[in-house]
């Protein structure tokens, strides 16, 4: 729109060329940018049909911009793009989060989303109600299954997530227990009830994303611990999946806790047999006891 009002027409293609004709042309918009503003959104409403069962496949799956790094602009990896974070980043982060009000998320995001995989949006819309016991364990429930429980089918109902498969079952790291995080969840629950809002603070904004500001905030503070741009609030997902793999969990495990569709392993671009794409469709979505201890062997 801009681009149109700046050159006064709108063939994409001559707003270029016009564009490259100024002595100083605008920038262009940034491949960070084309991924997270602009295909991200495309890519999560072909994924919300792919799980109403409408198409088979996301059409927009190994689509991204051409991301570069460095003077010579070389192209990276997507394994590149964000790094989890060091011992010593998360100590500095845990020390400035410690600072912080025991009832805010600021305090609890470094030591709950490390250990749990969490995505910072699933996170900042937490209710008591999402902490429950399931198989004997204590775990975040992203699913709630409809087993007839009108409180838990309006519970899924309620949850915006990514994916259809971010709908999942976290158990919870006896770490985050030991942090006293059980504790905050029921005095939240004793305080505002089952259904409120375990972070009352996280507001949504104008386009109904409740990890906004939290996110400006986080991001200030890890600019104090580290200045490598691909340290940011999702690397502690990062920082999960390297503790999977450290202990020695069986990827489909992994990817179960994390809410990965299973095609999204391998090398990329790579198409997955049907045989492995099949293995998502059977068995149940909970976690059974023994895949849940797995999580007690993360360092």
């Amino acid at each position: 729109m801009k681009a149109k009002q700046r050159f006064r027409t709108d063939d994409p293609f001559l707003q270029i060329r016009l564009n490259g004709a100024l002595a100083i042309p605008v920038p262009k918009i940034d491949p960070v940018t084309v991924d997270a503003k602009y295909l991200s959104p495309i890519k999560t409403l072909f994924s919300h049909f792919v799980g109403l069962g409408i198409i088979e496949r996301n059409p927009l799956d190994g689509i991204g911009s051409k991301r570069v790094k460095g003077e010579n602009g070389f192209e990276i990896d997507a394994s590149e793009e964000r790094l989890p974070f060091e011992p010593h980043h998360l100590a500095a982060l845990r020390a400035i989060a410690d600072r912080k009000p025991k009832n805010s998320p600021d305090y609890w995001w470094i030591r709950v989303l490390p250990r749990t995989g969490l995505r910072l949006d699933e996170f900042a819309v937490l209710s008591p109600l999402d902490v429950r016991q399931i198989n004997g364990r204590w775990c975040i429930d992203l699913l709630h299954l409809d087993d007839g429980d009108p409180v838990h089918r309006e519970r899924r109902r309620e949850l915006d997530l990514k994916t259809a498969s971010s709908r999942r079952v976290v158990p919870i790291h006896p770490a985050v227990i030991a942090d006293g995080f059980l504790d905050f969840v029921e005095k939240r629950r004793r305080r505002d009830g089952d259904r409120s809002q375990l972070f009352p603070m996280c507001r949504p904004d104008k386009y109904g994303c409740y990890s906004s500001a939290l996110s400006k905030r986080l991001a200030r503070q890890i600019d104090n611990v580290t200045t490598d741009k691909r340290h940011v609030a999702h690397s502690t997902r990062h920082n999960f999946a390297a503790g999977c793999d450290a202990a020695g969990v069986p990827v489909a495990i992994r990817e179960k806790f994390m809410g990965h569709a299973l095609e999204e392993e391998g090398q990329k671009g790579r198409r997955h047999s049907s045989r492995k794409k099949l293995r998502r469709r059977y068995g149940s979505p909970i976690p059974s006891e023994e895949e849940m201890v797995w999580i007690d062997r993360l360092s």
